[in-house]
């Protein structure tokens, strides 16, 4: 991606399904694009967690780990424009491969993503 964040004008806005967390997720689609906008939980601790997640998907990333490209992070509202990876949740792979499988193919599962 080349477009800075302040060239992207989204078209449209979807807001995802947090699981669990106080965080909000939104899709955002452009000229054929699509990211995800994360906004961080509210108050400091949102603000902190989300520049850990700037700091270790960074790193992960250029480690070559399988992990969504960070486009954009705002450090003082903890905003994030991430890859967007698509709808497929580790989680309901695991939830699908768990039906009578044993611990151990179910961590198969995870390592194997």
């Amino acid at each position: 991606m080349t477009e800075r964040q302040e060239d992207i004008v989204p078209e449209v806005v979807t807001r995802l399904k947090p699981d669990g967390s106080d965080r909000m997720f939104y899709r955002v689609l452009w000229n054929g694009h699509s990211a995800i906008r994360m906004n961080p939980a509210p108050g400091l601790q949102g603000i902190r967690e989300a520049r850990s997640f700037f700091l270790i998907g960074s790193h992960l990333f250029q480690a070559g780990l399988p992990v969504p490209e960070i486009f954009e992070y705002d450090p003082e509202t903890g905003v994030l424009i991430v890859e967007d990876l698509g709808d497929l949740r580790l989680f309901d792979l695991a939830v699908k491969a768990g039906e009578n499988r044993s611990r151990q193919e179910l961590l198969d599962v995870y390592e194997g993503v």
